[in-house]
């Protein structure tokens, strides 16, 4: 599943998936949002990496997709992890302490084995 917002790669049982926009604002975060969660709906979707590497900023609504994304996957029995966030991302993580709730990881590679 490809769409204007999201780059979907199966790696073996994983998901991964690749922002394409640089800026998670505005009226996006409620599309990919969607695209997100309709993922995450699918019965073979249980393990799901999301890769922020092309993204320079999320608006606080994106956050609240994440976590309920985060949510969705753990329901099912799924998980969840992020990985390659710029030092700005990270430090809005860490500063709302969702870096508690949420698997991040720095390298996609990393990311791939925390499941």
């Amino acid at each position: 599943m490809n769409s204007s917002h999201l780059q979907v790669t199966p790696h073996g049982d994983v998901l991964v998936v690749r922002f394409l926009d640089a800026q998670l604002a505005g009226g996006l975060p409620d599309e990919v949002g969607a695209e997100l969660y309709a993922l995450a709906a699918k019965e073979d979707c249980s393990k799901l990496l999301l890769n922020f590497s092309a993204v320079e900023f999320l608006a606080s609504d994106m956050l609240g997709k994440i976590v309920v994304l985060n949510k969705k996957m753990k329901q099912k029995g799924g998980k969840l992890v992020l990985c390659k966030l710029c030092p700005n991302l990270r430090q809005i993580l860490a500063t709302t302490k969702l870096d508690m709730i949420l698997t991040v990881k720095d390298t996609e590679a990393e990311g791939l084995t925390a499941f």
